[in-house]
């Protein structure tokens, strides 16, 4: 009956929540979990055998941080793209001074690259930043100046794809 009354944002799946548990077992249990990955670009399935690290969900999206220790890196895959998944026997290999936190500090979205993360400032026509200043972009975001129709923001972060989106999503308006 709250149905009548009230409506949660909803979207459509594009999958893979259905390995959520078993990541998170392989996360607490610190086992490394094999599946296949096709690559959102090149779209090739590739297998993969990876040290996961932590799970994060991003516009309605979940994604696995993982670390790989073949390439010494930490690597992202996205759950809907995970195939056959499964927790095998190896103990993971952790990076010791992995935090989510701090990996994702300088970030919008899921994309965490390496490097500094830049001052940036927008300039903001009068509605849209009425939008940015009530859903910033990001948690270092602050105004810088309010004059005429038009408002400057200042937020320190890395150039990702997501921000870039986010950034052209408002148009003319910035």
């Amino acid at each position: 009956e709250i149905n009548r009354f009230i409506a949660f944002e909803s979207s459509v799946s594009v999958g893979g929540n259905e390995h959520l548990p078993l990541f998170l077992e392989a996360i607490r249990s610190r086992k490394k979990v094999f599946f296949t990955y096709a690559s959102f670009v090149k779209g090739i399935e590739k297998p993969r055998k990876v040290s996961p690290l932590f799970l994060k969900e991003y516009r309605n999206r979940w994604y696995l941080i993982s670390f790989d220790s073949a390439k010494n890196d930490i690597i992202t895959y996205a759950l809907d793209r995970v195939q056959d998944p499964m927790i095998t026997e190896d103990e993971a290999t952790l990076p010791t001074d992995f935090s989510p936190n701090e990996y994702f500090q300088d970030t919008i979205g899921i994309t965490a690259y390496k490097g500094e993360a830049e001052k940036i400032r927008i300039r903001a026509n009068q509605i849209a930043a009425k939008y940015i200043a009530s859903q910033p972009f990001h948690t270092s975001q602050v105004l810088i100046s309010e004059k005429n129709e038009e408002a400057v923001f200042e937020l320190k972060v890395l150039i990702s794809e997501e921000f870039i989106r986010i950034i052209l999503g408002y148009g003319g308006e910035i």
